[in-house]
């Protein structure tokens, strides 16, 4: 399940969709197939994240609005130019790395 996890971590980076973040965006890639885990081992990636909002459900921060807010009026949350777009990408960069040290490292 953890390669597939990161699959679809991996399909997001290489085209995101401007407004959903990464665990919408799995949704609809995975069809919810055991949606219990990955949401699970997304969260868990998503707390030990150094820049986590401390919200699992908008893990990531804005620099001048909650993350909540943030998410819900946001034209493009993917946008590089933007420290909210960077900040996303950085945590699915972060998101990936920690799936494939786990895989190699063959923990569960």
């Amino acid at each position: 399940m953890k390669a597939k996890l990161l699959e679809a971590l991996k399909q997001i980076r290489e085209r995101p969709a401007p407004r959903f973040g990464i665990c919408h965006q799995l949704a609809l890639r995975l069809s919810d197939e055991n949606a219990d885990y990955w949401r699970s081992k997304l969260q868990g990636l998503f707390r030990r994240w150094p820049q986590f909002s401390g919200s699992a459900d908008f893990p990531v921060p804005h620099p001048t609005e909650p993350a909540c807010i943030a998410y819900g009026f946001t034209q493009n949350m993917w946008d590089r130019r933007t420290k909210y777009g960077q900040a996303r990408w950085d945590l699915l960069k972060f998101c990936i790395s920690e799936l494939e040290k786990e895989l190699n490292d063959g923990k569960p």
